[in-house]
């Protein structure tokens, strides 16, 4: 059963990298980010259901509490795609409470294993971080109702692009060897989270000038139009 399940679980994974790719070279909005979207998060559904099954079977806390980390990001990624409106949807609170509870079980197991000498620990404790930092903020704009236009964007691009870092690292770990092992585990993050940065950054910028006499402002907020008109197609 573990073999099969490890199966499927490689194929999510392996999905998940590729449109991942796609989506990131094809125009925020268009058809093929749509697509690429989808297959996506698809990949990344098939992942997460694959590995609570396979961290059961073979018992791994470390390993389950990174999956529920990943797909958090996954699947609040593509409630903003769905939720053009921005209106506060029972799944935003489940998803961000689980992660809120999540990162605070990450950050007690991640001291655990440093009292062991165990350096993985740190992976729990970063990671646990960036996750709770996260899912507070969502529960604290959930509240205010404030998931809208260029928000809702970047909120929706940061998620994927923080679900592609999961995909990534996963691939990594298996496929290079690196002593001390948290580097290889937390380099994606660290080489990737510019990138999020960069979009959010773009997009409020973009949002916050409108069209003006600038062609270069005026192309790209035609873009940010495109991509909150039809990013709901996930």
């Amino acid at each position: 059963m573990y073999k099969i399940l490890l199966a499927f679980h490689i194929t999510g994974g392996v999905t998940a990298l590729v449109s991942a790719a796609g989506a990131l070279a094809a125009s925020k909005g268009d058809r093929w980010h749509v697509y690429s979207g989808r297959a996506f998060t698809l990949g990344m559904l098939l992942v997460f259901l694959t590995a609570l099954p396979m961290t059961y079977i073979r018992p791994n806390l470390f390993l389950f509490l990174i999956a529920l980390f990943s797909f958090y990001f996954v699947l609040t990624g593509w409630l903003r795609a769905r939720n053009r409106s921005g209106a506060p949807a029972l799944a935003n609170w489940i998803a961000s409470t689980v992660m809120t509870i999540t990162a605070i079980v990450m950050g007690v197991r991640g001291m655990t294993m440093l009292r062991a000498r165990d350096s993985m620990g740190i992976v729990l404790l970063t990671l646990g971080g960036i996750g709770g930092a996260f899912a507070l903020r969502d529960l604290y704009l959930l509240r205010s109702k404030r998931y809208r236009g260029a928000l809702r964007i970047a909120d929706h691009l940061s998620r994927m692009l923080g679900g592609t870092i999961a995909a990534v690292t996963a691939f990594t770990v298996v496929n290079v060897q690196l002593e001390p092992a948290f580097v290889i585990w937390l380099a994606p993050t660290v080489v990737l989270t510019p990138v999020i940065v960069y979009w959010n950054v773009r997009v409020r910028r973009l949002a916050r000038s409108g069209p003006g006499p600038s062609r270069e402002a005026t192309g790209a907020s035609s873009s940010a139009i495109s991509v909150d008109r039809q990013g709901s197609g996930l």
